[in-house]
């Protein structure tokens, strides 16, 4: 017997979760409302095949990053983008031509610099441009950020720093199993990719935010 693409909606509208039912279940989909991110995560988790619809935007990206470390790729989307039905029949189905908007967690980005101002506004810059951001005023700090959850994805450092420089903390983050992949951003010009493994890019201060954002998002695709 064939088994039915699965779609779980969690905490979806009753109104709305009606009729996204009826018109996936035309589509071939079976649909189950579940409540709550630790009941969605057991249920995709049960599933063979599976798309998790979230009715509150905040919910999507930690139940996404809840199941990305289980090794669960179940795709999670969020029903305030207006989801076209038949792109999730198709998503559920193992069809992926139709672009879908995923709850993905967003990139992580680690700042290590001493320059107060200069943190904040990178912090608020990088958000804006969809990074999930935080701080650290030295490599000490910065080294206490990657044992939290979830890790950073890629660290960006400042070389001239007090307590730990930024040369030392590459070395530190390149003997790391897996290393995390690294950006420089310091006034000081070093060849820093070819001494340390983990670097990605060297930029030169005052580099412009746009072009931090690109190599960010290479650094971490």
């Amino acid at each position: 017997m064939t088994t039915k693409p699965k779609v779980l909606m969690v905490d979806v509208a009753d109104t709305l979760a009606a009729d996204l039912r009826h018109d996936l279940g035309t589509l071939g989909c079976e649909c189950e409302v579940v409540q709550g991110v630790d009941t969605a995560v057991a249920r995709a988790s049960a599933c063979p095949t599976a798309v998790v619809l979230v009715g509150a935007a905040e919910e999507g990206p930690p139940l996404a990053e809840a199941l990305s470390r289980l090794g669960n790729a179940t795709p999670v989307l969020g029903v305030g983008g207006d989801v076209p039905t038949d792109a999730i029949a198709n998503l559920a189905q193992g069809r992926t031509s139709t672009p879908v908007p995923s709850c993905a967690r967003p990139t992580r980005v680690l700042i290590v610099d001493d320059d107060e101002d200069l943190r904040w506004l990178l912090d608020f810059e990088l958000r804006d441009a969809g990074f999930d951001v935080v701080l650290a005023r030295d490599g000490e700090e910065a080294l206490g950020r990657l044992h939290e959850q979830p890790p950073p994805d890629v660290v960006v450092v400042d070389i001239m720093m007090p307590h730990m420089s930024g040369q030392q903390l590459l070395q530190r983050l390149s003997r790391m199993d897996p290393p995390p992949r690294a950006i420089v951003y310091s006034s000081f010009a070093i060849e820093a990719d070819a001494i340390h493994p983990c670097v990605e890019a060297v930029m030169r201060k005052p580099t412009p935010t746009a072009q931090l954002v690109s190599a960010l998002r290479a650094a971490s695709a």
